[in-house]
């Protein structure tokens, strides 16, 4: 599993020599119009 490396819409998809994820975190707020401000990113490790 070590070896999917896929590009996605948030970033590089990826899974660790333990199968787990690593991928970027996005926390985004909504604003109730459609709209949405980012309120934290969190880097895969």
């Amino acid at each position: 599993m070590e070896s999917v490396n896929i590009q996605t819409p948030l970033g590089p998809f990826q899974f660790t020599d333990k199968h787990d994820v690593k991928q970027t975190v996005w926390i985004i707020q909504m604003d109730g119009q459609g709209g949405f401000t980012l309120v934290k990113k969190i880097e895969a490790s």
